[in-house]
């Protein structure tokens, strides 16, 4: 039989009752961590994360069943006496949800009434206005906005549309 990722048979690994630092490696056991990446704000930035899409847990496959991962010492999830197999579908889930990048995806309506985040690493930080038009650009959105400068005069920047927020 030749080798394709299809015939090999997946089953859950439970990471946190594994006492070793590294997965073992053994001959015809693959492992999988599946990940995920998000925009998340570290920081008081908006930036991308790649982590574990299932924390303390990784995907453990063999073609030859759940006997051969199971000789590597790592405890395989169970029902009853036996792991069970991931099914082809949730496999399938898994891959789509590890190609998606989950973003943070501002949409602000024309003329709403938005602040420039405290946090954010701008010259307009803290300011209020009001916004012109959305902007999509590669990487993300931008906004016009029509910043409230001192009370005095309005000004139309454009901001990034991750560094705003809706304060009221």
């Amino acid at each position: 039989m030749t080798w394709t990722p299809s015939n090999i048979r997946w089953y859950v690994a439970d990471l946190e009752r594994w006492s070793g630092d590294d997965l073992p490696i053994m001959p015809g056991v693959y492992w999988w961590i599946p990940l995920t990446r998000a925009g998340k704000i570290v920081d008081g930035e908006w930036t991308d994360v790649t982590e574990p899409m299932f924390p303390g847990y990784a995907l453990g496959g063999s073609r030859h069943g759940w006997r051969h991962v199971d000789a590597t010492g790592v405890p395989l999830l169970r029902v009853g006496r036996h792991p069970t197999e991931l099914t082809q579908a949730e496999l399938d889930r898994i891959r789509v949800a590890e190609a998606v990048v989950h973003t943070h995806e501002p949409n602000f309506a024309q003329g709403q009434r938005v602040r420039v985040r405290a946090g954010a690493r701008s010259s307009f930080a803290g300011l209020d206005g009001a916004v012109v038009r959305m902007v999509s650009v590669r990487g993300g959105k931008q906004a016009v906005v029509a910043l409230d400068l001192y009370g005095e005069c309005q000004r139309d920047v454009v901001v990034a549309a991750d560094h705003l927020e809706a304060p009221w």
